[in-house]
């Protein structure tokens, strides 16, 4: 999308990139903010984890969603919501969201070499 790389397939199923979601669709998905605690973990593959999650929109279990750092001025991951957001209140443990695609993944670094040569 004007030279941005908009998506990448996983399990075919379309997920954005976080290059699209910074540059040009911020609101494109429900956001999931995290703690600075959680944060490096994510960046490194792991599963967002429900006591890191200090704020979030709505959203349904299965949907995807963009996880936020705690300034809110960067998407760190993109996932899937593995429970419900009204019941995620309820619960004190446990994960919530898969992690698809983060900050220095493969598509990441991919997505970086494109838009620089652009």
């Amino acid at each position: 999308m004007d030279n941005t790389p908009a998506f990448k397939l996983y399990e075919g199923t379309y997920i954005p990139t976080l290059v699209l979601i910074k540059l040009k669709m911020k609101d494109l998905l429900p956001k999931v903010v995290v703690d600075e605690g959680a944060v490096k973990h994510i960046m490194n593959g792991a599963d967002v984890m429900i006591p890191g999650i200090v704020e979030f929109e709505e959203f349904h279990k299965d949907e995807l969603v963009s996880v936020w750092e705690p300034k809110k001025e960067t998407p760190i991951a993109v996932g899937k919501a593995l429970i419900d957001s009204k019941i995620m209140k309820e619960l004190r443990k446990g994960k919530a969201i898969k992690n698809l695609h983060y900050v220095g993944d493969k598509t990441w670094n991919l997505t970086l070499k494109i838009i620089t040569k652009t």
